[in-house]
């Protein structure tokens, strides 16, 4: 819950008081009410009466939760109840902390989250209070106040949601991203398909349409589209030109190119026009903010469209491409430069560009998903968390950290695919504007395989970010309880590998950096144990430590510890070949005296200086 939330609770009991501070925990602006005398509570705030309390803080609070009979809760806030836009979100919840009931509110989305957040610090049940949360769907009037979209629709609201919430075959198409789309993609009843584009589309099979984008659907079937603030308008235009006459033509124009006029949500023209009346008239109007921009910046921009003649008038070639390109940041327009005569014989010309944050293209996420169970970073947990599409190593992950995965979310093991059929379902996903998520077991840096998916990438210009995971070799030295780098006797750590079928670089040769004596951590390489015991003899004493680890952080995990002249023998025994780590080096399980200089009381740095220094400081 947002910490700055004004959580308002009223308790009328010593028992609902105790419930109460359950529920403001962690709340600086939250409160707590109680009639209750003589508590003694800084954390309670004693009123005298209900009906007070309400004068004078009922429209105050963010959310009112109240602990006490339902039916003091309701005659309490009934003289104070105006409108369902206004009023704050009321909550009920049972002196014994049994129930929490939404009374005023359960349409608004946000409520649906703090319901789910308060009951879970009470062990509460919530209680549906609307058809929608009874039946698990949204509430699809009040979606546009939600997340700040306009609608249209083809028939009467009640007609739409009675299709909706009979739970008649549904679809639903989202050609923009953003969180209201996020929000629906996330939470698709199962009587919803999903599409990404209105394209060619058949739609007998559905009853109901809801529609998010920019575009003027036209079905056979009632539709209900929303319009998020998504578009941009550059205009140039001669002086004077009439308002009324401007605007009811760009109006026309813009419907006719099956664009809706209720994405528009800026105006961009030359700076030396933004004082025209036509464009100050239309932005009030429709509540668009209007940019002013310099020729200088506008010239900047190269378009498709340029033009001597407005080049020679007001310095640079273009105006309403030019605008859009730079309230956009990108060279892309939906409509490009179209020019209107209007009957005063005046000109104006007009652009659309679509907002990037609202651009439906994907974005990929490589997760180490770390070693074993319950080692996947906060970080990586939150994107799996939002993920739409995942790609993951089945042979490697184990299930327990695969039931992150959200059900909704499109899943693919991997394991069966080739590179090429891989990139495949990328670029599927990615052209649907998917978050996409490839799940690696442990770091993907080390032995991932991910730079030739980074090639990938980049080469189709994909966007994606990478997300480290923790290492085989940082759980071994956990379950060793080892320090892989001891002062003055191994400060040096290898990750390699034995050399079998994938030759190793000349200068990589194993019998090379075992002349380092560094702790060597060797993946991929059970089955060339015989091998690599040869190689390592060469330079480590027979008795050197070393630990054989399979499995590491599964519950099948075995941990050996055991000397280096017996690796062999030791794989040979347990027909170890994958999953297996191998470990060599002095620092295993070691115990030594010597310690580090970092804690040394004679060690003095930035952070810890010499007592006469600070006396110095402080004199």
């Amino acid at each position: 819950m947002n910490p700055s939330c004004r959580l308002y609770v009223l308790s009328l009991s010593s028992q609902a008081c105790t419930l109460g501070k359950s529920l403001i925990k962690d709340l600086p602006k939250a409160r707590l009410f109680s009639t209750c005398k003589n508590l003694q509570d800084p954390q309670i705030i004693e009123i005298s009466s209900v009906k007070s309390l309400m004068k004078k803080t009922f429209y105050e609070a963010d959310i009112w939760v109240f602990i006490c009979s339902i039916g003091i809760c309701v005659r309490s806030i009934a003289p104070f109840l105006r409108n369902k836009k206004t009023d704050p979100p009321i909550l009920h919840l049972s002196e014994n902390g049994q129930y929490l009931q939404s009374i005023i509110g359960a349409h608004q989305h946000i409520l649906q989250e703090t319901l789910a957040e308060l009951s879970q610090r009470v062990q509460a049940r919530i209680l549906p209070s609307t058809s929608s949360q009874e039946k698990h769907v949204w509430n699809l009037d009040t979606l546009a106040k939600t997340f700040g979209w306009k609608e249209k629709k083809t028939h009467p609201t009640p007609k739409l949601l009675s299709q909706f919430l009979e739970q008649k075959p549904t679809l639903l198409i989202t050609e923009i991203k953003d969180p209201g789309v996020s929000y629906l993609e996330k939470t698709l009843p199962k009587f919803v398909d999903l599409r990404h584009s209105s394209l060619n589309l058949i739609t007998s099979p559905y009853q109901l349409c809801l529609y998010v984008g920019y575009q003027r659907p036209k079905f056979d079937i009632p539709t209900w589209s929303f319009y998020p603030p998504c578009l941009v308008l550059g205009s140039g235009c001669t002086r004077d030109i009439p308002a009324p006459t401007f605007i009811t033509e760009l109006k026309k124009l813009i419907r006719q190119h099956g664009i809706s006029w209720e994405s528009l949500s800026m105006l961009g023209t030359l700076d030396a026009k933004s004082k025209e009346k036509a464009y100050l008239q239309i932005c009030q109007e429709e509540g668009w903010e209007l940019k002013g921009i310099p020729a200088s910046t506008l010239s900047s921009y190269p378009v498709p469209n340029p033009s001597s003649r407005v080049l020679k008038k007001v310095n640079t070639p273009s105006v309403s491409e030019a605008a859009v390109a730079h309230l956009i940041q990108e060279h892309s327009w939906i409509i490009p430069k179209q020019k209107k005569k209007i009957k005063t014989q005046h000109f104006f010309t007009y652009a659309i560009g679509l907002l990037p944050q609202y651009k439906r293209q994907g974005y990929i996420v490589i997760i180490g998903a770390g070693v074993g169970e319950d080692m996947l970073s906060l970080r990586g947990k939150a994107w799996l968390d939002q993920a739409e599409a995942v790609l993951y190593a089945g042979s490697l992950i184990p299930e327990s950290t695969l039931q992150h995965i959200p059900d909704q979310a499109e899943k693919l093991d991997s394991a069966s695919l080739s590179l090429e059929e891989q990139q495949e379902k990328i670029s599927q996903w990615y052209g649907e504007g998917k978050c996409i998520v490839r799940l690696h077991s442990g770091d993907p840096s080390i032995y991932g395989a991910i730079q030739e998916q980074i090639i990938f990438f980049e080469r189709e210009n994909m966007s994606y970010e990478i997300i480290p995971g923790i290492s085989a070799f940082q759980m071994a030295a956990a379950r060793l309880k080892s320090e892989l780098t001891l002062p003055e006797r191994s400060q040096t750590i290898v990750l390699s590998r034995g050399e079998g079928k994938t030759p190793m670089p000349k200068t990589e040769k194993l019998e090379n950096i075992a002349a380092l004596r560094a702790t060597l951590c060797l993946f991929l390489s059970a089955p060339l144990a015989k091998k690599i015991q040869t190689q390592l003899l060469k330079h480590y004493p027979p008795d050197t430590p070393l630990a054989v680890l399979y499995k590491i952080g599964e519950p099948e995990e075995k941990v050996h510890r055991s000397r280096l002249q017996e690796l062999a023998e030791l794989i040979k025994k347990h027909k170890y070949r994958r999953t297996t780590l191998i470990i060599i080096g002095e620092a295993i399980g070691k115990r030594v005296p010597t310690r580090s200089r970092l804690y040394h009381p004679q060690h003095y740095h930035i952070h810890r200086k010499k007592k006469k220094n600070i006396e110095k400081n402080t004199a």
